[in-house]
């Protein structure tokens, strides 16, 4: 589901409006997804009657459903050639800009993209109505998405950057996984009804990652493309993971220093917020890198770097427990902290520095652009 929200907005939006739009669904999914997480001992009577839980959040869950296959808009859409000052700007697929002189009557540059056949009868009252899928999509195209998921895998770029993504989620698994028995526990002794608002604290986190986007970062990027004659490359969202790296590191440090010592629950609090910022921003610059390093490959790309990184960290929640009772949380942490910026700080930019390796995705279906958001 989240793939799919992403690529609609990746493709409703001009490269200069897509990093607010971005940034503003994932802040706000993360915010009202993770503060709804309080609400789950309150439904489920602390676990009294979790079946009480489900027939409640059916409802929610049904109105999604009905929403994502009836009421989202097909976006693909036809970049239209534009004349600006005696000159013909076309854009492709891939958001290249051309720049024709025109210098015939009927010129072909105005057909940039085929027109295809108007269908009739049922298959064509469907298409006046918006319930058709494009012409261009086929099952044929669907199932070669998961030969290109594949080669993003093991490309080095995409590789490196699920890794990170991965570690900064596993921080957030290691403090959402243990911060209710901890503050259960003496010293703090929280009451259980209460535990739960740790959550928020995340959320609102959450919240904030959309204002150091938009805000600094986004800033920052424009400065960047302006110093490269208006340009931007995939290299220059590297800025973007900076934030998050550190901040999910230092979410992880503080949180094991405050179980180890016993410090002020009011700072868990505040490690569980700054994790939900971190995640927040770190999944906004793999967005938005993915649709500007590799445009045509954006769906599999999307796919194996969001599922990738939570494959890989809900596979290492799986040692946490054994992990914690052999080193404890306070050196739990401090190797959390150190694979989160060895991962981010270290490994990712190495990879980032070969540019010509960008799009180096060798293979029988490298060219294949069935399963790109603009096929042609």
């Amino acid at each position: 589901m989240n793939v799919k929200v992403l690529l609609i907005i990746v493709d409703l939006t001009y490269i200069n409006q897509r990093a607010i739009a971005i940034a503003l669904m994932w802040s706000v999914a993360g915010c009202f997804g993770t503060s709804g997480v309080a609400l789950v001992p309150i439904i489920s009577h602390h676990g009294r009657d979790w079946r009480h839980f489900y027939h409640i959040w059916l409802i929610p869950v049904a109105v999604s459903l009905v929403v994502t296959f009836a009421l989202l808009p097909e976006t693909y859409f036809k970049r239209p050639t534009v004349a600006f000052d005696g000159l013909i700007v076309m854009q492709s697929a891939t958001e290249k800009l051309t720049v024709y002189q025109d210098t015939e009557v009927d010129s072909d540059i105005y057909r940039d993209l085929p027109a295809y056949p108007q269908r009739t009868g049922v298959a064509g009252f469907r298409d006046r109505l918006g319930l058709a899928r494009s012409p261009f999509a086929s099952w044929t195209a669907a199932g070669r998405c998961f030969i290109q998921m594949g080669y993003c895998a093991v490309n080095p770029l995409i590789f490196w950057v699920f890794v990170a993504s991965a570690f900064n989620t596993a921080s957030m698994v290691f403090i959402g996984a243990t911060f209710a028995r901890v503050l259960i526990a003496p010293p703090y002794n929280m009451a259980a009804n209460m535990v739960g608002t740790v959550n928020i604290a995340s959320g609102v986190g959450g919240l904030f990652g959309f204002v150091v986007w938009s805000l600094l970062i986004c800033r920052i990027v424009t400065w960047l493309s302006r110093r490269n004659r208006g340009v931007l490359e995939a290299e220059h969202y590297l800025v973007g993971y900076i934030v998050p790296i550190l901040t999910g590191a230092t979410s992880s440090l503080v949180y094991g220093l405050v179980v180890k010592h016993h410090w002020s629950a009011n700072l868990i609090f505040f490690a569980y917020g700054l994790n939900g910022f971190s995640f927040v921003t770190i999944m906004i610059g793999n967005t938005l890198w993915v649709a500007e390093a590799f445009p045509r490959w954006a769906a599999p790309a999307i796919a194996v770097v969001g599922g990738g990184c939570y494959i890989l960290s809900f596979a290492m929640s799986f040692a946490l427990g054994p992990w914690i009772a052999a080193h404890g949380f306070q050196w739990v942490s401090i190797e959390l902290a150190i694979l989160q910026m060895v991962s981010g700080l270290i490994a990712m930019p190495v990879a980032f520095w070969g540019k010509t390796a960008r799009q180096a995705i060798h293979g029988r279906w490298a060219e294949d652009r069935s399963g790109a958001l603009r096929p042609l």
